[in-house]
Protein backbone atom coordinates (compact mmCIF):
# COMPACT_ATOMS: atom_id res chain seq x y z
CA UNK A 1 0.00 0.00 0.00
CA UNK A 2 1.38 3.41 -1.01
CA UNK A 3 1.26 6.25 1.50
CA UNK A 4 -1.77 6.52 3.76
CA UNK A 5 -4.30 5.79 1.03
CA UNK A 6 -6.87 3.11 1.73
CA UNK A 7 -7.10 0.24 -0.74
CA UNK A 8 -10.44 -0.87 -2.26
CA UNK A 9 -9.77 -4.30 -3.76
CA UNK A 10 -7.05 -3.70 -6.32
CA UNK A 11 -7.67 0.07 -6.59
CA UNK A 12 -6.80 2.85 -4.18
CA UNK A 13 -9.38 5.31 -2.88
CA UNK A 14 -7.78 7.90 -5.16
CA UNK A 15 -8.30 5.66 -8.19
CA UNK A 16 -11.94 5.08 -7.21
CA UNK A 17 -12.49 8.83 -6.81
CA UNK A 18 -10.95 9.46 -10.23
CA UNK A 19 -13.33 6.92 -11.76
CA UNK A 20 -16.31 8.48 -9.99
CA UNK A 21 -15.29 11.98 -11.08
CA UNK A 22 -14.84 10.87 -14.69
CA UNK A 23 -18.35 9.42 -14.70
CA UNK A 24 -19.81 12.67 -13.35
CA UNK A 25 -17.86 14.71 -15.90
CA UNK A 26 -19.01 12.56 -18.82
CA UNK A 27 -22.62 12.75 -17.64
CA UNK A 28 -22.57 16.56 -17.63
CA UNK A 29 -20.76 16.65 -20.96
CA UNK A 30 -23.49 14.48 -22.51
CA UNK A 31 -26.36 16.65 -21.19
CA UNK A 32 -28.35 17.89 -24.19
CA UNK A 33 -31.59 19.71 -24.79
CA UNK A 34 -34.27 18.08 -26.96
CA UNK A 35 -32.81 19.56 -30.15
CA UNK A 36 -29.45 17.95 -29.47
CA UNK A 37 -27.59 21.09 -28.35
CA UNK A 38 -25.09 20.31 -25.61
CA UNK A 39 -25.97 22.43 -22.61
CA UNK A 40 -22.33 22.73 -21.49
CA UNK A 41 -21.46 24.72 -24.64
CA UNK A 42 -22.92 27.83 -23.02
CA UNK A 43 -20.43 27.53 -20.18
CA UNK A 44 -17.22 26.83 -22.08
CA UNK A 45 -15.77 30.29 -21.49
CA UNK A 46 -16.25 33.02 -18.97
CA UNK A 47 -18.18 36.10 -20.10
CA UNK A 48 -16.05 38.67 -21.90
CA UNK A 49 -14.73 41.21 -19.37
CA UNK A 50 -15.15 44.06 -21.86
CA UNK A 51 -18.77 43.19 -22.67
CA UNK A 52 -19.84 42.20 -19.14
CA UNK A 53 -17.68 44.12 -16.64
CA UNK A 54 -20.49 44.03 -14.07
CA UNK A 55 -20.36 40.22 -14.07
CA UNK A 56 -16.93 40.38 -12.47
CA UNK A 57 -18.15 42.87 -9.88
CA UNK A 58 -21.14 40.70 -8.97
CA UNK A 59 -19.61 37.22 -9.18
CA UNK A 60 -16.93 36.70 -6.54
CA UNK A 61 -15.55 33.45 -7.99
CA UNK A 62 -16.13 33.23 -11.73
CA UNK A 63 -15.92 29.70 -13.07
CA UNK A 64 -16.96 28.31 -16.42
CA UNK A 65 -17.12 24.89 -17.98
CA UNK A 66 -13.85 25.64 -19.71
CA UNK A 67 -12.47 25.48 -16.21
CA UNK A 68 -14.83 22.68 -15.21
CA UNK A 69 -14.27 20.73 -18.39
CA UNK A 70 -10.52 21.21 -18.37
CA UNK A 71 -9.30 22.15 -14.89
CA UNK A 72 -11.91 20.16 -12.99
CA UNK A 73 -11.34 17.25 -15.34
CA UNK A 74 -7.59 17.55 -14.79
CA UNK A 75 -8.08 17.96 -11.05
CA UNK A 76 -10.49 15.03 -11.01
CA UNK A 77 -8.03 12.75 -12.78
CA UNK A 78 -5.20 13.72 -10.42
CA UNK A 79 -5.03 13.74 -6.64
CA UNK A 80 -6.17 17.36 -6.33
CA UNK A 81 -9.45 16.61 -4.57
CA UNK A 82 -9.06 15.05 -1.14
CA UNK A 83 -12.74 14.16 -0.85
CA UNK A 84 -15.80 13.97 -3.08
CA UNK A 85 -17.37 17.10 -1.60
CA UNK A 86 -14.52 19.34 -2.79
CA UNK A 87 -15.17 18.08 -6.32
CA UNK A 88 -18.89 18.72 -5.96
CA UNK A 89 -18.21 22.26 -4.67
CA UNK A 90 -16.43 23.29 -7.87
CA UNK A 91 -19.35 22.09 -9.96
CA UNK A 92 -21.90 23.79 -7.68
CA UNK A 93 -20.02 27.07 -8.11
CA UNK A 94 -20.30 26.74 -11.88
CA UNK A 95 -24.04 25.99 -11.66
CA UNK A 96 -24.77 28.82 -9.19
CA UNK A 97 -22.89 31.70 -10.83
CA UNK A 98 -25.36 32.13 -13.72
CA UNK A 99 -28.22 32.28 -11.22
CA UNK A 100 -26.57 35.23 -9.48
CA UNK A 101 -26.18 37.18 -12.72
CA UNK A 102 -29.04 36.15 -15.03
CA UNK A 103 -32.81 36.03 -14.76
CA UNK A 104 -34.14 32.74 -13.44
CA UNK A 105 -35.98 32.03 -16.71
CA UNK A 106 -32.93 32.71 -18.92
CA UNK A 107 -31.58 29.89 -21.08
CA UNK A 108 -28.26 30.10 -19.19
CA UNK A 109 -30.00 29.43 -15.86
CA UNK A 110 -32.18 26.72 -17.37
CA UNK A 111 -29.11 24.97 -18.81
CA UNK A 112 -27.28 25.29 -15.48
CA UNK A 113 -30.25 23.73 -13.71
CA UNK A 114 -30.50 20.83 -16.14
CA UNK A 115 -26.76 20.13 -15.96
CA UNK A 116 -26.93 20.30 -12.17
CA UNK A 117 -29.70 17.66 -12.12
CA UNK A 118 -27.57 15.38 -14.31
CA UNK A 119 -24.49 16.01 -12.17
CA UNK A 120 -26.36 15.39 -8.90
CA UNK A 121 -27.80 12.11 -10.16
CA UNK A 122 -24.41 10.89 -11.40
CA UNK A 123 -22.64 12.08 -8.25
CA UNK A 124 -25.09 10.31 -5.97
CA UNK A 125 -25.01 7.16 -8.08
CA UNK A 126 -21.22 6.86 -7.92
CA UNK A 127 -20.50 8.18 -4.43
CA UNK A 128 -23.32 7.30 -2.01
CA UNK A 129 -22.34 4.18 -0.09
CA UNK A 130 -19.01 3.98 -1.92
CA UNK A 131 -16.87 4.53 1.15
CA UNK A 132 -14.96 7.25 -0.68
CA UNK A 133 -13.65 10.12 1.46
CA UNK A 134 -16.53 12.51 2.20
CA UNK A 135 -19.16 10.31 0.54
CA UNK A 136 -22.57 9.87 2.13
CA UNK A 137 -23.22 6.45 3.61
CA UNK A 138 -25.65 4.09 1.93
CA UNK A 139 -29.24 4.45 3.08
CA UNK A 140 -30.20 1.79 5.62
CA UNK A 141 -32.14 -1.12 4.14
CA UNK A 142 -35.71 -1.50 5.12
Amino acid sequence: MEGDEAVFGESTAGDKMKEAFAECYLSVLACEEEGGRKRCELFRELPDKQEYPDYYELIAQPIASSIALSDIRTRGSSNYYKDVNAYRSDWKLMFNNPRAYNREDSWVCIDAGEMEKVFDAAFDRVTVGSGLPGAAPAAPAG
